[in-house]
């Protein structure tokens, strides 16, 4: 997990260190499971979860289309 050896670290770091690295640890493992079990529901479901980097410009007029002010080229 930390990449060094189980004597350095228990020669060299204080507690508080060693409890920081253990939190850490569990939040990554948390975080990483959250991630594999929503992609295996994914993958279950046949459906795939449809995002785009493309913004929704009619709907942004709609909200902003008055409110912003551009210099626009000639």
């Amino acid at each position: 997990m930390t990449g060094y050896s189980f004597d350095y670290i228990l020669d060299n770091l204080s507690l508080v260190q060693l409890m920081m690295i253990y939190e850490y640890g569990l939040e990554f493992e948390e975080t990483k499971s959250i991630i594999l079990l929503n992609k295996y529901g994914e993958a279950l479901s046949g459906k795939k979860k449809v995002t785009s980097d493309k913004p929704d410009l009619k709907k942004f007029y709609a909200l902003y289309g008055d409110k912003i002010k551009t210099n626009r080229k000639k």
